[in-house]
């Protein structure tokens, strides 16, 4: 199964890249897919995206496929073929 991580702001800097898209096998979950990020990108990414039990940190968000993944549902969540994940800070406005 393959799924498309969109990067934004301060992500896309600790990535170096605008989007990955990772091979993740049958029956995974958005938890899944940000443990594979976590061990591809590293401690730094690990230590600003993630928290201790898998979960992505406060003040970030995740969508997919436009649609805003809360942090229970992180580990229920499953992913598609062909989903689309955005990783990103808050967006502000004025």
């Amino acid at each position: 199964m393959n799924v498309t991580v969109k990067y934004f702001a301060m992500i896309r800097d600790l990535t170096h890249k605008k989007q990955d898209v990772l091979d993740l096998g049958e029956d995974a979950s958005v938890q899944t897919m940000l443990s594979s990020l976590c061990a591809m990108y590293g401690e730094n990414f690990k230590q600003n995206v993630c928290t201790a039990d898998g979960s992505l940190k406060d003040g970030l968000i995740l969508l997919l496929n436009g649609e805003a993944i809360n942090r229970e549902e992180f580990r229920t969540k499953m992913l598609k073929d062909e989903d689309i994940a955005a990783i990103m800070p808050p967006v502000g406005g004025g």
